[in-house]
């Protein structure tokens, strides 16, 4: 039984205690047999259940009751079934339900503050099938504009085909008709008309039958990220066009000088078109001689220095002159690549000192690190070109607000410095030579010291510099700078032609401007901590930032050898067609998250995002490193899952008085939360409050700390834990964490009593036992029972052996039985000996011998039980079996005994005696039984019996119809019983069957009586209402006519009340007389029908009594006689074995005579029927009645949940007087009757309509 089982008697005392409740509690049933419950459990004593037990006691009523049991830590639930002998109660563990119960609180709590933090960052929308918002989070409406009643009710934008391409919006109906989520990005607008870029996810939800219910739409606002990809993909084109728009052949190479990149200048001048010129070595466009110059010179541009050569190249469709400068290109301060430009000087001109200098500049501003060394270049050069000692720039537009020529300027054939003083460091010819801004024209003056608007004059005194030459550098129209240049002597006229000098200067400013965007672009692509990655659609990267290289351990080089898909993870290039299908149409793919392999075999988490151009043939690929995060995400669940499900208590605290955190296990070990433990301080629950300290003050020192300690719980409990105390420390010193981890050792101190009190028991057994070293023979362990039994001593019985106790025994067959044991082929070994005692006396035993480790070594385990007492049984029972083999002669009734295991059965004598068959007293199998059965029976009796044995019943009983040797068939009551063995399966069942065929002739007599005499009772009963009806008649009559007689009226009804009162004691008197019949009545079937007349009888009588009660004489409250009547009735059929509930519904109405005896009759007969038959065999049962009046229409129930009605039951089939009768009466009412019956389900149902 699955259930503890405990009955106590009228004081109190344990009288029965099952197995289950015994576990429970942790005691035998020998202990509280027979002792004061109260008495064994005093802190039960004023909880709950004491007072629902004194309840159900005193007040005789079924009570259930849960609470929470401190001493076994435990959730029992009790239900207390009174009696007058005392209580059955029923315990029943629920603790599981309970912690799950707790469990989905929890989950449930949970799920909301997911909830939350989702909110804090996202916008949740939820939406039905068709997409109408039905609700929106707060995140949602800030970042909308819109407050939630104006989104409510409206059609989501991401659900809406009109913002979306038709391949998207078809991706999305795909999605759904799958019930499959979709992600994406989308362009929509806030309130006031700012656009915002979200991706979204949508999940479709489904409701039981596979229909879309509703959708869950989930945002990200990823604008910021929108612009900042605009921005890269503008900084990219401007940095392919400023390549592209570079007047000579640019050629990029990797160290190798294996050609990367160029531009259409280079295709022009090699007549070959790009694909064809990428991949090729520049070494192959040269001649031999600039070769061996390239090969020489190889090392000083490994140093980072720039190189210049010339010569003739005849390698391409027409031989030219070029001039070729080959410039390092660092990144990190490692040369990654080789920037080299090729001029064509074939064509040269009158001013080639001027295309010199162009050339010079440029190559300055093309091939030195940055902008600012590149101008410090260029101011060199103008110096050279100009024969001028010093020179100055000044370009505030690309951050540069002074540069100067160096820190000291060249004069005959030494430096002097040029000193500047801290009122004028920085030179501004804003201030120095304002003639220049608004004219943007070059400015000379021949003599600084009598030039008012120069303020250095010190300064150039003291280095000799006495005239200078500011000229402006102008691109389209626009003030790029200043270039200032100073000479030693005092001219009259600059020594260039300044206008020349301007306009060389001026075609500087595209360099210039086209320098400073490439060194923003390389800036950016150089220095971002995003990912980024050019690759072609051949599957190699073009270009990858540092960033880049360095997540991966790659170098540029590295990377573009290697084909980006053997980079990625197999398990994610599945992923990736899609992705290559979508960039070949040109169409952006957003956060692609895949792994990648590091150079040293790792693998990295990429958030990738793509744009792609069809035109030229790349990808443009913007990542971020997510590993970290998901490995974060992993780790955190793990470890989250971890602390959840431990059945340790584990909290966090920040000092001994404040707790930061508690798992679910503390709660539900202690049941305190963490604002509990807050509010009272958390080291009081300790029984020892200053032990937190204590411990805090050890870990200072050693780090860690483990002991036992006691926590009170929140009913004030103290419980036992196993301690595990870790302090962590900040920076300062200070605590940061106080982690412990409090074990529960309940179950293990429990443990450690249980294995004293199994020693205790192997010690106190009644059985005796002994352990026998397999090796040595002897005894290593005797317990007190054998010593007991056998009368040697303890010292006496350790020098012998099995054999020596065991006479019947030799050491050869012990040796062999020890020797299966051991070799594990049989487990266990039992057969019955002797065993001799001390004094030479001998005695049955039972031995059960089995293999144990004792120790550290295995011995033998024997178990060996005295049987003389049983022996003494067996020749009992043989005597027994003797006399049930007489009393099976004796006996009327023909006797069965059913072997389930055997699948035979015992035919007793009576078979021969009662109906003459040959097979009494022999055995047979049961179609001998089956084929005496009145064939419209052997259904219903076969599926009757051997429902027995599948439902576990104890008793069976049924009637039906047994054919005898002669082919007549008899009515017999066949009666058995079930015996079960320990795992309550049925192994037999006994019984007889009774010869019934006479009572079953009584019983047609009496229903042919009762129907006679039920006949005279409507006809009187008949006779009275039609006299009834015609005094009410009159008396209506009188009282609408004869206002006047009013005295005569009260005499009238007085009378009419006479009358009723007459008729009801009349009809109570022949309810004496048939009480008075049933007391002489032999027959016990007379008697039932005696009394259901009576019953009927009162019924009628009970009408009669509430029209003498009433002031209405024409009409009665039908609701109060239905009370009156159940009252009666149930009364009536009290049975203490029994508990029927009566639940009444009824409406207030009134009936007149004619309509309420009938009615009477007729409930009265189906509440008889309910309590007679519907609930045979059962403990308890309802009843409910109802009645109800709608317009001038009536409706009586009459419904139970007992056995039922039986299969294929018909009303007008049945001959009994009870149906029969409410049968006519509803008829007589004008009603129609309708019954609900069903074999498989509890109950049956009569509804009357009239």
């Amino acid at each position: 039984m699955s259930d503890g089982l405990v009955v106590v008697d009228t004081c109190w005392n344990f009288t029965y205690l099952n197995k289950k409740f015994c576990e429970l509690v942790g005691c035998s049933s020998d202990e509280l047999t027979g002792k004061n419950m109260w008495a064994q459990f005093p802190e039960m004593v004023g909880t709950s259940f004491y007072e629902a037990a004194h309840l159900a006691k005193e007040k005789q009523q079924f009570t259930e009751q849960a609470d929470f049991n401190k001493k076994i830590n435990k959730w029992l639930e009790r239900k207390i079934y009174p009696s007058e002998k005392g209580l059955l109660i029923l315990y029943n563990d629920i603790t599981e339900r309970k912690r799950a119960e707790q469990k989905t609180r929890q989950a449930q709590q949970e799920l909301e503050e997911f909830k939350a933090a989702l909110s804090l960052t996202t916008m949740v929308a939820v939406t039905d099938p068709d997409g109408t918002i039905s609700w929106v989070n707060e995140n949602f409406c800030a970042i909308s504009q819109y407050c939630a009643n104006e989104l409510v009710g409206r059609k989501h934008g991401l659900l809406t085909q009109a913002n979306h391409s038709p391949a998207a919006y078809a991706e999305i109906v795909e999605a759904f008709s799958k019930g499959t989520a979709w992600q994406g990005e989308m362009r929509n607008k806030t309130k006031d008309g700012t656009t915002i870029w979200v991706h979204s996810t949508v999940v479709p939800f489904l409701d039981l039958q596979g229909r879309p219910s509703h959708n869950v739409i989930i945002c990200q606002d990823i604008t910021k990220r929108k612009i900042a990809e605009k921005v890269l993909a503008e900084s990219e084109r401007l940095y392919r066009t400023l390549i592209e728009n570079y007047s000579d052949a640019v050629f990029i190479t990797d160290l190798q000088g294996n050609i990367t990149k160029t531009n259409h200048q280079a295709e022009e001048l090699s007549s070959l078109s790009q694909q064809d010129i990428v991949g090729k070595n520049v070494l192959q466009f040269l001649p031999a001689t600039l070769r061996d110059k390239l090969s020489t010179s190889l090392p000083m541009l490994l140093q980072g220095k720039s190189l210049q050569v010339s010569g003739v190249i005849d390698c391409f469709n027409a031989p030219f002159t070029a001039v070729i400068a080959i410039a390092p290109v660092k990144v990190d301060e490692q040369i990654t690549s080789f920037f080299i430009k090729f001029s064509d000087v074939s064509k040269k001109v009158d001013y080639e000192k001027d295309i010199k200098l162009l050339n010079d500049t440029t190559l300055a501003l093309s091939t030195t690190p940055t902008l600012k060394d590149a101008t410090a270049s260029v101011i060199r050069l103008l110096c050279q070109y100009g024969d001028f000692q010093y020179g100055e720039c000044w370009m505030p537009l690309y951050g540069q607000p002074f540069i100067k020529m160096k820190s000291s300027w060249w004069f005959g054939n030494e430096y002097r410095i040029m000193k500047a003083s801290s009122e004028f460091k920085t030179f501004d010819s804003r201030i120095d030579k304002p003639s220049i801004l608004g004219s943007n024209k070059w400015c000379f003056s021949g003599n600084i010291q009598n030039d008012s608007s120069f303020r250095r004059k010190q300064e150039a005194a003291t280095c000799g510099l006495q005239s200078y030459l500011s000229v402006p550098l102008i691109y389209r129209n626009k003030l790029l700078g200043v270039f200032v240049l100073f000479t030693t002597k005092v001219l009259n006229h600059p020594s260039v032609d300044a206008d020349r000098l301007q306009e060389l200067v001026s075609k500087l400013g595209g360099e210039l401007e086209r320098r400073n965007s490439a060194e923003e672009l390389d800036r950016f692509f150089n220095l971002s901590p995003e990912l980024l990655c050019i690759i072609g659609f051949d599957g190699f990267a073009k270009k990858s930032n540092p960033a880049f290289q360095q997540l991966l351990g790659y170098s540029e080089d590295e990377m573009s050898s290697i084909k980006v898909r053997e980079l990625v993870h197999p398990d994610d290039i599945s992923a990736i067609k899609p992705v290559r299908e979508q960039m070949i149409q040109g169409r952006p793919y957003k956060n692609l998250e895949l792994r990648y392999r590091s150079k040293d075999g790792s693998y990295r988490w990429l958030s990738c995002s793509t744009q792609s151009l069809v035109e030229e043939n790349l990808v443009y690929v913007t990542a971020h490193d997510v590993t970290q995060q998901k490995l974060q995400l992993e780790e955190i669940e793990r470890i989250k899952i971890a602390i959840d499900n431990t059945s340790d208590a584990i909290s966090i605290a920040s000092s001994p008085e404040h707790l930061l955190y508690t798992n679910p296990s503390f709660e539900k070990l202690l049941g305190w939360t963490t604002d509990k433990l807050n509010a009272i301080g958390w080291a009081n629950i300790f029984v020892k409050p200053e032990l937190p300290h204590q411990i805090v003050d050890l870990l200072s020192v050693q780090k860690s700390w483990e002991g036992d300690v006691q926590l009170y719980d929140t009913e004030g409990n103290s419980r036992d834990f196993n301690l595990r105390a870790n302090i962590f420390l900040n920076q300062n010193g200070n605590i940061k964490y106080l982690c412990s981890i409090f074990t529960d050792i309940a179950e293990q101190k429990k443990a450690q009593q249980e294995v004293i009190k199994l020693s205790q028991a192997v010690e106190q057994s009644e059985n005796e036992i002994y352990i026998i070293n397999p090796k040595t023979g002897l005894f290593s362990y005797v317990n007190r029972r054998a010593l007991e039994n056998l009368g040697y001593s303890a010292a006496e019985i350790q020098r012998l052996t099995p054999v020596g106790i065991n006479p019947g025994a030799n050491r050869y067959s012990f040796k062999k039985q020890v020797i299966l044991l051991q070799t594990g082929k049989s487990k266990s070994i039992s057969y019955q000996a002797y065993h001799v005692r001390k004094d030479g006396s001998s005695y049955p035993i039972e031995i059960q011998l089995s293999r144990i480790a004792h120790g550290q070594e295995q011995s033998i385990l024997a178990n060996v039980m005295d049987i003389t007492e049983r022996r003494k049984a067996e020749e009992a029972l043989l005597i027994i079996n003797e006399r049930y083999q007489l009393v099976t002669k004796a006996t009327n009734d023909a006797i069965w005994d059913w072997d389930e295991v055997k699948q035979i059965c015992y035919y007793g004598e009576g078979y021969k005696t009662i109906f003459g068959h040959t097979f009494g007293n022999s055995f047979g199998d049961m179609e001998l039984w089956v084929e005496n059965i009145h064939p419209d029976d052997v259904e219903r009796v076969v599926e009757n019996f051997y429902s027995t044995a599948v439902n576990k019943l104890k008793e069976w009983v049924i009637e039906y119809r047994f054919r005898c040797a002669d082919g007549s068939y008899k009515f017999v009551k066949d009666r058995g019983y079930a015996i079960f063995d320990a795992s309550r399966k049925v192994v037999r069942i006994t019984g007889a069957l009774a010869d019934n065929t006479e009572h079953k002739r009584s019983e047609t007599l009496l229903r042919e009586f009762n129907t006679e005499l039920s006949r005279k009772v409507e006809e009187k009963t008949s006779k009275l209402g039609h006299a009834l009806r015609l005094m009410r008649q009159e008396v209506i009559a009188r009282v609408r006519t004869e206002e006047t007689l009013q005295q005569s009226l009260q005499e009238k009804e007085v009378l009419l009340k006479e009358i009723h009162h007459r008729v009801k004691n009349n009809m109570a008197i022949i309810s004496g007389l048939l009480s008075l019949q049933t007391r002489h009545a032999k027959h016990p079937e007379l008697k039932v029908m005696l009394k259901d007349s009576q019953s009927r009888i009162k019924s009628m009588a009970l009408i009669h009594e509430l029209l003498y009660q009433s002031d209405d004489l024409s009409k009665i409250n039908f609701r109060s006689y239905i009370d009156e009547l159940t009252g009666g009735i149930s009364n009536s059929f009290l049975d203490k074995e029994k508990e029927v509930k009566i639940s009444i519904e009824a409406h207030e109405a009134e009936l007149d005579i004619v309509q309420a005896v009938p009615c009477a009759l007729i409930l009265n007969e189906l509440l008889t029927n309910c309590f007679k038959y519907a609930f045979v065999n059962e403990q308890k049962g309802e009843v409910h009645i109802s009645f109800e009046r709608s317009n001038s229409q009536y409706m009586l129930s009459v419904a139970d949940n007992g056995i039922g009605m039986p299969a294929g039951f018909n009303i007008n089939g049945i001959k009994t007087l009870g149906m029969q009768l409410v049968k006519n009466l509803v008829q007589q009412i004008g009603g129609k009757l309708y019954i609900t019956a069903h074999a498989s389900q509890k109950g049956a149902v009569f509804k009357i309509v009239w």
